[in-house]
């Protein structure tokens, strides 16, 4: 898809025209002498589509929600072969399909997106090696979901073990120059390695680590990261197969990543992944009490393949099957890879 490489933005109605072939630096980059962006990518390297089209976690979601939420169309290669530009009002069915529905309905070759402001921001990476001052860090990352209420501040908190080294690194983003004294004092009193400034949004994005490429490169890895966004960030929800709705429990996802060398260990440690996942599933239905039978969603951008469809979709699944079955009778997009309706 890289010859789809092209991003357009339209300052008289504040959208952006984003190919399917760029990763988001290269959109942050294109975008940046406007003083715009886009709700995209947390860190380098991500690529549009795969991101965008399984719903988009965003350092900017607790102000305008997930990257789903904010595409106005899609230009799609239908399974016949035609080009159509999906909209809500033209293909209803479809645009809320491609809201978390990957590939199922055709290859989307660009988006439109909606354009926000961007400034400078604040942020940076922190180091915490302490295991005796694990405890302070957890009380202080409780402390900041059940308080903060700043949609412009957000963590990304990751447990790290990699080759005997234990450790806490806390992305920490403000989506601004400065942030408010109070609102990172508390993780800032903790002894640490790193810095927070103020840099370029694209500086950031570029700085904020990627654990499992760089790790993997000397011995096996497991990080464990937690993404605590504002309740509220649902509000913002246009709906679609991803099912995120204001009238709904906020999801939060947890994302668990383990990293190895040699292809002969694959089957064990996705297996252990399996079973880190279940482990930790387990916990938050002990401790919600949820026995009614309620189905905990899994994000699709972070779920294994063996994930059924309803894990990730809940009471959406059978529309979806229904529009796949009307729009691609042929199953031509079965030919390819990823979750299939």
């Amino acid at each position: 898809m890289r010859r789809f490489h092209k991003v357009i933005y339209h300052a008289n109605n504040q959208t952006v025209d984003v190919d399917s072939g760029l990763i988001w630096d290269d959109v942050y980059s294109a975008l940046d002498p406007y003083n715009v962006s886009v709700v995209g990518g947390r860190v380098s390297g991500v690529g549009v589509a795969g991101f965008t089209l399984g719903g988009g976690y965003s350092w900017k979601s607790n102000q305008f929600g997930l990257a789903i939420d904010n595409v106005l169309g899609y230009e799609l290669v239908s399974p016949n072969g035609t080009i159509v530009y999906v909209t809500n009002d033209s293909y209803s069915d479809i645009f809320f399909g491609l809201k978390g529905g990957f590939n199922n309905f055709g290859i989307v070759t660009n988006f439109k997106l909606r354009a926000v402001p961007q400034t400078l921001v604040y942020g940076g990476l922190l180091i915490y090696v302490d295991i005796h001052k694990f405890d302070n860090i957890l009380t202080a990352l409780v402390n900041f979901h059940n308080n903060n209420k700043d949609p412009k501040a957000q963590l990304l908190p990751s447990f790290f073990r990699q080759a005997g080294l234990i450790c806490f690194a806390l992305t920490v983003f403000y989506d601004a120059p400065t942030a408010p004294k109070s609102t990172f004092d508390e993780f800032m009193n903790i002894s640490h390695v790193g810095v927070l400034k103020t840099r370029s949004f694209l500086s950031f994005i570029k700085a904020v680590p990627v654990f499992v490429t760089e790790g993997m490169r000397q011995s096996s890895l497991a990080v464990f990261t937690a993404e605590p966004f504002l309740s509220t960030y649902f509000d913002k929800s246009q709906g679609g197969a991803y099912p995120h709705v204001s009238s709904a429990t906020p999801l939060l996802p947890v994302l668990v990543q383990f990293g190895w060398e040699l292809p002969e260990d694959d089957e064990f440690f996705i297996n252990e992944i399996k079973l880190t996942v279940d482990s930790i599933m387990q916990v938050v239905l002990n401790e919600e009490k949820n026995d009614n039978g309620t189905v905990q969603i899994r994000y699709p951008n972070y779920a294994l393949e063996t994930t059924p469809l309803s894990e990730m979709y809940g009471d959406n699944v059978p529309r979806l099957q229904s529009i796949r079955k009307a729009w691609d009778p042929d199953n031509v997009m079965n030919l390819t890879g990823g979750f299939k309706f």
